[in-house]
């Protein structure tokens, strides 16, 4: 039974209508700050800066650690209410997918202001495709599909790269498009957020600005601490790496699994 398990967990497991976890506090907070904030710009610091300040932040390990996969593809295919639901626990988010989704959260949230982290576009576009958006990362390389929740992040990451990248995306994805047209996704997604929100509601920011602006935007107090940069690009890379063996050794093992479950199958029905 054990082992019957561990394959449909590893092999079999990838049920699309398993429940997620929202809200496991119960407890719905007030949003206060829409992050129109991509990956890779400063996105962890910020996450960091706005948990000193009180904020309970959603970032995309809120999705891993949720099990928020499913819940996001059901608000691309149009089930906007979802937003609710996934972020009741949270003040603000941040990064991918949330981030893609910044003018549908601001409806829900009309009073809420809104931020937008921005970042040299050649420098965000290395750093993109080196880490999350490389070919070994988990939304990408076919080793991680071992794992249902995997197969689901990568449903998801493919969802929310299509809307970031609109009319393009039906010409590749962004490890094979040109980087012209990636870079250009990115800079119109920084030019819809500026011509969209009021700029008196619109805060725009760097990690390297620190706590003045971001402080004075939310008006709260400077906190008594060194504005944290985090730099993950190195951990990302060496989590892929780890992760890219562990699954290709789940893969060797699954089939093994399988055979010697069936085998105890097979003798629990001849006794």
């Amino acid at each position: 039974m054990a082992l019957q398990k561990a394959f449909d967990f590893f092999v079999i497991g990838d049920d699309p209508h398993t429940s997620v976890k929202l809200n496991r506090s119960n407890k719905i907070l007030e949003f206060k700050l829409v992050g129109a904030c991509m990956c890779r710009t400063g996105t962890m610091s910020l996450q960091e800066a706005l948990a000193l300040l009180g904020l309970r932040t959603y970032h995309m390990k809120e999705v891993l650690l949720n099990g928020h996969q499913n819940a996001w593809c059901m608000v691309d295919g149009g089930e906007i209410d979802q937003l609710k639901t996934v972020l009741s626990a949270y003040n603000a988010n941040v990064d991918v997918p949330s981030a893609c989704y910044w003018r549908e959260i601001l409806q829900i949230h009309p009073d809420a202001k809104v931020i937008l982290t921005v970042r040299d576009p050649e420098k965000w576009y290395a750093s993109c495709m080196d880490t999350v958006w490389s070919p070994g990362g988990f939304e990408f390389h076919w080793s991680w599909t071992i794992l249902p929740m995997f197969r689901r992040l990568q449903k998801m990451s493919k969802m929310y790269r299509e809307r970031f990248l609109m009319a393009a995306s039906k010409e590749g994805d962004v490890n094979t498009l040109p980087k012209k047209t990636v870079i250009e996704a990115y800079e119109r997604y920084i030019a819809d957020v500026k011509a969209v929100v009021p700029s008196k509601r619109l805060l725009v920011f760097k990690p390297t600005d620190g706590w003045e602006p971001l402080c004075n935007f939310l008006d709260l107090p400077l906190p008594g601490k060194p504005f944290p940069h985090i730099n993950d690009a190195d951990e990302l890379k060496k989590i892929f790496t780890i992760g890219r063996w562990v699954c290709m050794g789940l893969w060797v093992v699954a089939p093994w699994l399988y055979l010697i479950s069936d085998g105890y199958k097979r003798k629990a029905k001849v006794f």
